[in-house]
């Protein structure tokens, strides 16, 4: 959870707000990070997708460059790449069509390079 607080983050926290004398304490029971990203892109939600940093080869690239080319539409796209002890979310530049492009994502790289919208 406290790799949630960091600046620029934004969050929810559910939990109790008391009042004690003047004194206001907030209590967070449940916090979340928010996605705001598909404010920026004119309200269409980021297209995430996933891959273990070893898969990230040469060629890999090219199909995911293949992949994107072949399915533009409005929708930014964030791909997480995973090593065993961080994960990087990557803004990449291409916008797809989100009803198109999950089968052919999980066709060239799997079912868990998939993981939907925002």
């Amino acid at each position: 959870m406290q790799h949630a607080l960091a600046e620029d983050n934004v969050i929810s926290v559910k939990g109790k707000i008391e009042d004690r004398e003047g004194t206001v304490n907030v209590f967070g029971r449940e916090l979340a990070v928010l996605d705001v990203s598909s404010a920026e892109h004119g309200g269409k939600p980021p297209v995430r997708l996933a891959l273990p940093a070893h898969r990230i080869t040469e060629q890999s690239v090219r199909e995911l460059k293949r992949i994107l080319a072949e399915h533009p539409g409005d929708s930014p796209v964030h791909l997480s790449v995973r090593s065993a002890r961080t994960t990087t979310v990557y803004a990449l530049q291409a916008k797809v069509d989100a009803t198109t492009i999950a089968s052919d994502v999980k066709g060239t790289f799997g079912a868990d390079a998939w993981t939907g919208l925002a």
